[in-house]
Formats: C-alpha cells, sequence, structure tokens
C-alpha cells in the first residue's frame, strides 16, 4: 500500500514529537548562575516549581542555618550537585519563593557569580573591596560560621563561611559584630565560602 505524501509527513512528524515528549519533561535546566533575574524569580511559589519540577521537587524537612528545621521545597533533591534549597514566605514549601540556597562542594550552580569554595582572599578581589562579616557564631555543636552579604542588583547574596571544626566560643573573634574580609586576623582561618543564599527583597504581601 503506497501512503501519500501527507500521509507520510503526518506520521513522521507524530513520531518525532512522541519520541520527545519524555524527554522534554525532562529537560529542566540543572546548574547555572542564580541572579535575581533568573532563572527562578519572587513570582514563583512552590507550589508552581512543584508543578514544574514534579518529580525533581520534593518539600523536605530542612535545617537552617541556626539548626531549626522546618519544611522547604528542594529543587533535583536526589542530586547533591544540583540541590536548591528554597526559602518561601509561607515557610510550608508552598509560598512565594523568597530565598535559594546551594551548598556542597561541587555545586552545578553559582550565585551572582560566585561559586561554592572561593577563598576569602579571592572574594575580596571579586567585591573589588572588603567584605563586611559578622564575627564568628556558633552553629550546631563546634560548627561555627561567618556571615557576609553582597548586593546584587535587588537581590542579596549571602555569604557563609565555615570555621575550623573545635574553636572555642572564647575565641577573641568570636560574636564579633563586624569584621572585614580583608582584616589579617582573618588570614589563619583560610575561609572560603560553604553556602550561598540569594534573597529577594521583600514584598508587602504574597
Amino acid at each position: 500500500m503506497r501512503l501519500s505524501p501527507v500521509l507520510l509527513v503526518g506520521m513522521v512528524l507524530a513520531t518525532v514529537l512522541w519520541g520527545t515528549g519524555p524527554s522534554l519533561a525532562q529537560s529542566l535546566p540543572a546548574g547555572g548562575d542564580l541572579t535575581c533575574q533568573g532563572p527562578y524569580s519572587s513570582n514563583d511559589t512552590g507550589e508552581s516549581l512543584l508543578t514544574r519540577y514534579q518529580s525533581q521537587a520534593r518539600i523536605m524537612e530542612v535545617a537552617d542555618l541556626s539548626g531549626e528545621s522546618g519544611d522547604s521545597l528542594v529543587l533535583y533533591p536526589d542530586d547533591p550537585n544540583a540541590r536548591i534549597e528554597t526559602g518561601d514566605a509561607h515557610g510550608n514549601g508552598t509560598g512565594r519563593i523568597t530565598a535559594l540556597t546551594v551548598k556542597g562542594r561541587n555545586s552545578l550552580w553559582t550565585v551572582g557569580g560566585l561559586k561554592i569554595g572561593t577563598r576569602l582572599n579571592e572574594l575580596t578581589e571579586i567585591n573589588g573591596g572588603p567584605v563586611t562579616l559578622t564575627g564568628f557564631w556558633q552553629e550546631t555543636g563546634t560548627t561555627f560560621s561567618m556571615l557576609g552579604w553582597l548586593p546584587r542588583g535587588d537581590c542579596k547574596v549571602t555569604i557563609v563561611m565555615f570555621a575550623p571544626q573545635g574553636m572555642r566560643t572564647d575565641h577573641p573573634l568570636y560574636g564579633l559584630k563586624k569584621i572585614q574580609s580583608d582584616d589579617p586576623r582573618l588570614a589563619s582561618f583560610d575561609l572560603e565560602i560553604d553556602e550561598l543564599i540569594l534573597i529577594w527583597p521583600e514584598v508587602s504581601s504574597d
């Protein structure tokens, strides 16, 4: 049986569309630069991302820097290199997205051009001058953190660096309100970026 050219084209087109459909559903980007302009925005919600990412999104219990746990939407929850933890206005993983957190030495993501593993002296150079940091404070057990932030457009980028394990609370730098990233007293810690958090400005309502 001979098929007409129109029918042949229709069959080929149907085969192509059928074959590419499942792969298109799975071709969501994993990796790149997270900025205030994209690929996510404060217009996204946990619910919309759950719909968009389906099996690659999950509401999970996640601990914050204070050690307290709560429900958050996590993108790529089973891939530690692509994982993004979100913060949302409702605090249960479903509301308007207010922050994105990436961590892990091999993360595929950067935030405002900054990457995990960037050393403190490199950060000062990238910023074009010293970065203002808070003093060391105890997170959990003997894990200590140092925080700072950089403006990136309308958003902020929070920098998290962990001090060496076993640091004592009577250390002279512990609990300082402010310290500049080029302060020579920080040199011995060899700090580097361990986590990056992109934070959108607050809005009056969801």
